[in-house]
């Protein structure tokens, strides 16, 4: 089997639905979408942005397209790395935006909304901050579901950011003392929420 077609294969396994053809593209992608982000980034801080944040976050809005169909041709390898070139391209002007603005003091780091309380009806509790002075019952509740919260996070870095937020932290606090981008923070703790509206709605 030559090796354009396995990249065919894997297109069409994932076209039609089939999970572990996502990981193993990812595995083979990986190298080169990272080097292409890195190129596309080139001059700007890379504390600000990570060339791996650009390349996942392109990679999870191809593996979105694929979801919905969205790709008008996507056949083979050539094809494949049109898309995942053209998608980079776009993540990397759009962080190059971010970060012109955020020198411009428009950019804001996001609260505790990571920590938001989803209800069934889709409202959320405010954030730990305005929760007021709890009584003895309340912490043993808050203790147990932040245990279970946090045991839902299969990734030592998304627990060690979990916990930081608790205890206060801001997210460019937490970059400074993982020595990560900012923008990891940022994608690490909306993955966080994800996992956890996930798991919520199970």
């Amino acid at each position: 089997m030559s090796h354009d077609h396995s990249m065919t294969n894997l297109i069409r396994d994932l076209q039609a639905g089939r999970s572990a053809a996502a990981q193993e593209m990812w595995d083979r992608c990986i190298a080169r979408l990272v080097n292409g982000a890195r190129q596309k980034l080139r001059g700007l801080p890379r504390r600000a942005v990570d060339e791996e944040d650009v390349a996942l976050a392109a990679f999870d809005a191809f593996l979105r397209g694929v979801k919905e169909n969205r790709f008008a041709k996507l056949e083979n390898r050539g094809d494949l790395w049109q898309v995942l070139g053209m998608l980079t391209e776009r993540r990397a002007i759009a962080e190059r935006r971010r970060e012109h603005a955020d020198k411009r003091g428009g950019g804001n780091n996001r609260g505790e909304s990571v920590f938001e309380q989803v209800g069934a009806n889709g409202s959320a509790a405010p954030g730990i901050d305005q929760v007021g002075d709890p009584n003895p019952a309340m912490i043993a509740t808050f203790t147990l579901e932040v245990r279970e919260r946090l045991a839902m996070l299969d990734d030592d870095v998304l627990r060690k950011i979990a916990v930081l937020r608790l205890e206060g932290y801001t997210n460019k606090d937490i970059a400074e003392q993982l020595g990560i981008a900012l923008r990891a923070v940022e994608r690490k703790l909306q993955l966080i929420r994800q996992k956890w509206h996930q798991e919520s709605q199970s």
